[in-house]
């Protein structure tokens, strides 16, 4: 398995966004790391800045899943592109419904949004004031946290597609330090 795994453990995808004013270096299969060009951050507009980083996260995901099945393919010593049709009926739903799955993210303090239809289509909401209020790290850390929030989101659903379209059985989740078990649920 570690044929397969160390090269996807290896990747890394430089993207920049359209005005070149941001870029995303997403590292191993789940680091992203932004970072502004000089100055650029105190010249951003809330609204220009969440179409900038929309549009990155949408050509970040490209790169990566390019990267990804080059990397799968070599590591496999075959071609796969990600696009070779469904073996079954099941698999077809399982991958439109994962397409359209709608998934979101906020971070702590409220100032970005993130909403995302299949991680093709993004969809970002800064907060006016933000270049004000945080600094360049505050803010890049209210996006990570977004982000990270939103990522979690796409995990958890997809793996409830696996489960409805593949009946794939998996362990009661406990509840995290805090949370309470609903009650009348089946064990």
């Amino acid at each position: 398995m570690d044929d397969v795994l160390g090269p996807l453990d290896r990747l890394s995808i430089s993207t920049t966004s359209p005005d070149g004013g941001i870029m995303a270096v997403q590292s191993g299969r789940n680091t992203v790391k932004l970072r502004f060009q000089p100055r650029a951050y105190e010249r951003y507009g809330a609204e220009q800045l969440g179409s900038q980083l929309a549009q990155l996260a949408t050509r970040a995901w490209v790169n990566y899943r390019r990267a990804y099945f080059q990397a799968f393919s070599e590591a496999r010593g075959e071609t796969i592109t990600g696009a070779e049709p469904p073996r079954s009926d099941r698999e077809r739903q399982f991958k439109q419904a994962q397409a359209a799955l709608e998934v979101d993210g906020e971070s702590p303090k409220g100032w970005v949004s993130i909403r995302s239809v299949g991680l093709m289509r993004w969809r970002v909401e800064v907060r006016s004031g933000f270049n004000r209020s945080l600094t360049e790290q505050q803010f890049l850390a209210e996006v990570g946290a977004a982000l990270g929030q939103l990522l979690r989101d796409y995990f958890d659903k997809v793996l409830q597609l696996q489960v409805k379209h593949f009946g794939l059985q998996l362990p009661e989740r406990q509840p995290q330090q805090g949370q309470v078990r609903p009650r009348n649920t089946r064990r």
